[in-house]
């Protein structure tokens, strides 16, 4: 299992990335909730890999969950959203 897993065709880390994309526009969820989020649809990706047979339950939701982290991630360093220390 890696990052170019795909369901249907569409790469796991875009349709993470468009269904957490999907939500953002819509607005009803406050900004902190983003990543938990992500990584929400990531179990939900890993389900769906579970249930076309490309890997087992145990094997895909944790999968699925990584991959959400990694695409909350990537949406940070994108948008420009850095960690910084507090004083």
């Amino acid at each position: 299992m890696d990052a170019t897993s795909t369901i249907g065709g569409i790469s796991s880390v875009l349709l993470i990335g468009l269904l957490v994309a999907a939500i953002k526009y819509t607005g009803k969820i406050d900004s902190k909730w983003y990543p938990i989020l992500s990584i929400f649809i990531g179990a939900l990706v890993g389900v769906a890999w579970a249930y076309v047979g490309a890997f087992s339950y145990v094997a895909g939701i944790p999968g699925g969950m990584v991959l959400g982290a990694m695409t909350s991630g990537f949406y940070d360093s994108v948008t420009g959203k850095i960690a910084t220390p507090t004083e």
